[in-house]
């Protein structure tokens, strides 16, 4: 009899022992592929942010550029008004906004490639609209005028974009204030004139909706 329970016993050891080894086999190899499935994890975040980070990029040097091209503007708007400088013009150059090299798109989210995408769409469709009126009713000096207010308009879109963006990845926000306030200024003067002309004056489709709703909420 205790031969046979002594066996037993061992059996029992054994058998438990393998179950355990077993439990612990399962319970390690679930922790090994949910360690690897988190490394997976964080790498594919860190890539992400790192194409939301050249996004923001794109936008900033837009931005800068932008503001430079404001400048060159009111200079040459000075030379050709003031000193009536007919070539005052030809030293300017504006830029179209555009990603390149294109970030690697499918990465991020489809609602916000369809944003940035809708964003240069919409700023070309606005320098399509100048080239037009220029080609049909508007002076050199007007035309400038009207891209003046494009640039401002989407440029000061960019510095919200790129601001959202560095908030978003948890990035120190560049120092964009003066040049956020430049477009600002130009946005403002239009609303003036807006406002003191009734509305008539020239201004790109977007701020003549922007002004247009500005003026219904306030009455």
């Amino acid at each position: 009899m205790a031969t046979e329970s002594a066996d037993i016993d061992l059996i029992t050891i054994i058998t438990s022992s393998a179950f355990v080894a077993a439990l612990v086999n399962v319970a390690w190899n679930a922790l090994s592929k949910w360690l690897d499935r988190q490394r997976e994890a964080k790498k594919e975040e860190l890539k992400v942010a790192h194409v939301y980070h050249a996004v923001i990029l794109h936008l900033e040097t837009y931005a800068y550029k932008a503001n430079g091209q404001l400048y060159d503007i009111s200079v040459a708007m000075d030379r050709y008004r003031g000193l009536r400088d007919d070539k005052a013009f030809d030293r300017v150059r504006t830029e179209r906004f555009k990603f390149e090299p294109d970030p690697d798109w499918t990465v991020l989210p489809i609602s916000f490639v369809d944003r940035m995408k809708t964003f240069v769409i919409q700023s070309d469709q606005c320098d399509g609209w100048i080239r037009a009126q220029f080609d049909l009713w508007a002076g050199i000096d007007e035309a400038f005028e009207l891209e003046e207010q494009r640039i401002a308009w989407y440029a000061l879109r960019a510095c919200t974009l790129a601001s959202e963006l560095r908030l978003q990845i948890e990035v120190d926000c560049a120092s964009m204030e003066d040049i956020i306030k430049h477009f600002q200024f130009i946005i403002d003067r239009c609303w003036d004139h807006y406002k003191a002309n009734n509305g008539t004056t020239n201004l790109v489709p977007e701020l003549r909706a922007h002004f247009a709703s500005t003026s219904a909420l306030r009455g």
